[in-house]
C-alpha cells in the first residue's frame, strides 16, 4: 500500500473530493487505487442545537436562575460550541435561549439539557433539541 495524499495519482478527480470531505483523516491508497479511510484515534462527535421559548411571565425566573445556569454551562466546556439569549424586538428582553453542543447522539443532548438549571426551575414554554449541520463559520 501507498500513502495517498490529495494529489495521489492513483485518485481520481471524485476520489480526491471525497477524500477531502473526510475530515482530513489519515487515508492508505490500496492497490486497486481506491482511498481506505482508516478510523480517528479521536471521536467524532455531533451538533446538536437547542432552542428553548420562556414560559410568559418568567423573567424573574431567569433572573434567578441565571447564575447556576452558566455555571453549568462553564462546566461543559468545551462541548458548547456557541449559544445565548434570544431576545424580544426590543433588543434587551429575553425571551429564549439557543444552544449549540457537541455530544454523540441526539439522545444524550437531551438529556443534557434537560439538566439545564433553566429547565429544571421550568423556564421554558417550548423546546426542541435538533441534529445542527455548522455550515458556515466566521
Amino acid at each position: 500500500m501507498h500513502g495517498a495524499g490529495y494529489s495521489d495519482p492513483k485518485l481520481n478527480g471524485s476520489q480526491r473530493t471525497i477524500l477531502r470531505s473526510c475530515l482530513d483523516r489519515p487515508v492508505r491508497t490500496g492497490e486497486d487505487g481506491w482511498a481506505k479511510v482508516r478510523a480517528r484515534a479521536d471521536p467524532i462527535m455531533s451538533l446538536f442545537v437547542f432552542h428553548g421559548i420562556d414560559r410568559a411571565g418568567a423573567l424573574e425566573i431567569r433572573k434567578a436562575t441565571r447564575p447556576a445556569h452558566l455555571a453549568w454551562l462553564e462546566s461543559l466546556k468545551p462541548r458548547v460550541k456557541i449559544g445565548g439569549p434570544m431576545l424580544a424586538e426590543d433588543g434587551a428582553t429575553p425571551v429564549g435561549s439557543m444552544l449549540v453542543i457537541e455530544v454523540d447522539t441526539l439522545a444524550e443532548a437531551k438529556a443534557l439539557f434537560a439538566q439545564d438549571p433553566y429547565a429544571l426551575a421550568g423556564l421554558w414554554a417550548e423546546t426542541s433539541v435538533r441534529p445542527f449541520n455548522w455550515l458556515i463559520k466566521q
